[in-house]
């Protein structure tokens, strides 16, 4: 079956537009025409590795669960757990008093972590101007 990439669909009207959507042939724009919008996601997943400190994060609508590495600089806990809708500004730990969410967090950041390392490295810089590259390496970025 032939492919057909839609580049600027400001300038294609929607006599156009409606029939690519009901042929499925424009899925996502087909739901926001039909008044919805891409499903919203259960949890936001944040990871950083910065100066031995090697942080973890899922977040929900009413939880968020904070994982950092044992024996870390900043002396941060190795797990925080917030009850968001209670404690917006999150100053409050509950990971020892709310067991069942806790767990239930966990295997959200479990399984957040496993689709970014399916998904990591996916992208990747093609056609980058030596001046670019140079400029990269005197900052530090690479090594190249």
């Amino acid at each position: 079956m032939p492919r057909l990439l839609v580049i600027g669909l400001d300038g294609a009207t929607l006599d156009l537009v409606r029939p690519w959507a009901a042929a499925g042939r424009l899925p996502v724009l087909a739901r926001l025409m039909n008044g919805g919008a891409a499903p919203a996601r259960e949890s936001t997943f944040a990871e950083e590795d910065l100066e031995g400190n090697v942080l973890q994060a899922v977040r929900t609508r009413a939880w968020k669960l904070v994982t950092a590495n044992p024996g870390n600089p900043r002396g941060l806990a190795p797990e925080e757990l917030y009850d968001l809708p209670r404690d917006p500004g999150e100053q409050r730990n509950v990971i020892a008093s709310t067991p069942a969410e806790a767990d239930a967090m966990r295997a959200a950041l479990g399984r957040s972590v496993l689709e970014a390392r399916e998904h990591g490295g996916a992208s990747e810089q093609i056609g980058m101007d030596p001046a670019t590259k140079a400029r990269l390496k005197a900052l530090g970025y690479t090594q190249e």
